[in-house]
């Protein structure tokens, strides 16, 4: 099973890893867009810690400034 799941997944990261960075950056936005804007992965944990880290920065219902701080973090 380990091997199967290791021929399938080794050429994808092998693909990943001799990307230029430029395309990677771009790969990495797509993956930030689909993970927590389509599926909603834990965004309301996301939300609730940057609110804690920066309560002068974050004002309640005002999604603007989690759009500008959250992709430095990822």
């Amino acid at each position: 099973m380990q091997f199967l799941a290791y021929i399938l997944i080794y050429p994808f990261l092998w693909l990943i890893s001799i990307l230029p960075f430029r395309l990677l950056y771009a790969f990495s936005d797509f993956i930030f867009i689909l993970i927590y804007r389509v599926f909603k992965y834990r965004k309301r944990v996301v939300k609730q810690n940057l609110r804690l880290v920066y309560p002068r920065k974050i004002v309640r219902g005002d999604t603007r400034n989690y759009r500008k701080i959250l992709p430095s973090f990822m």
